[in-house]
């Protein structure tokens, strides 16, 4: 029988707050209607705010459990009817103007560590791929488990290609993936992020500037930058 730890050793790292020190995916469509010519997403945005304020989104939330980012894919429809080329240009753009300046030294440092020490290392997030797979290709990560952007006749729909890249959809993609987390380490900054921390055979918490107490109940480890 072979040894556990001739298992290959993953290391999965969120990205929002954990990586990067801010959330991506709203930051994208922010960023794109602002950069954008198109009215149609300005009057989206119009409309997202009302439902925002009218207190709806929020209470479809609390009556689904807060199983759904309601607010966060309501927020991605502003994006309907951008062509691909448009929105894979914003991207890039994003991902070197608003991204990079905004990595988290030391987490990047110690993704970087696992990496020399031979872990396979990747993302699980809630972010979108068309401005993620930018940061994959500039630090040779070996896999990206994150919301995908849809697209139909070249053009992007406002919706994400299969479920939201959240909670337990991580789990069960990285399941399908690696199997069990024994000898794997995941970070992340939230405790939205449970089922990922738990999943791992070990959670390490990534909080700014002071300890977060709720990590105590699960025995996680922390990282404080």
């Amino acid at each position: 029988m072979p040894d556990r730890h001739d298992k290959p050793r993953i290391a999965v790292f969120d990205f929002c707050e954990t990586i990067a020190d801010f959330q991506t995916a709203t930051a994208f469509v922010d960023y794109t209607r602002q950069h954008s010519r198109h009215a149609s997403i300005r009057l989206r945005h119009v409309l997202f705010v009302f439902l925002v304020k009218s207190q709806l989104v929020r209470l479809f939330d609390a009556a689904t459990g807060h199983r759904h980012s309601t607010g966060k894919l309501l927020k991605l429809r502003e994006l309907r009817g951008l062509t691909q080329a448009e929105t894979e240009r914003m991207a890039l753009q994003f991902y070197k103007e608003r991204v990079k300046p905004h990595l988290i030294g030391p987490i990047v440092e110690e993704m970087q560590r696992l990496q020399g020490e031979g872990w396979s290392v990747g993302l699980s997030s809630g972010g979108y791929d068309v401005y993620l797979k930018h940061f994959v290709q500039d630090y040779g990560l070996d896999f990206c488990q994150c919301s995908e952007l849809a697209f139909r006749n070249g053009r992007c729909t406002g919706k994400v290609v299969g479920k939201d890249c959240m909670r337990q959809e991580k789990v069960r993609r990285l399941n399908a993936a690696f199997g069990e987390g024994a000898g794997a380490v995941a970070y992340s900054d939230s405790s939205s992020d449970l089922p990922l921390l738990q999943w791992a055979e070990r959670g390490v918490v990534v909080s700014h500037g002071w300890h977060q107490n709720w990590i105590e109940k699960y025995h996680f480890e922390e990282i404080i930058w």
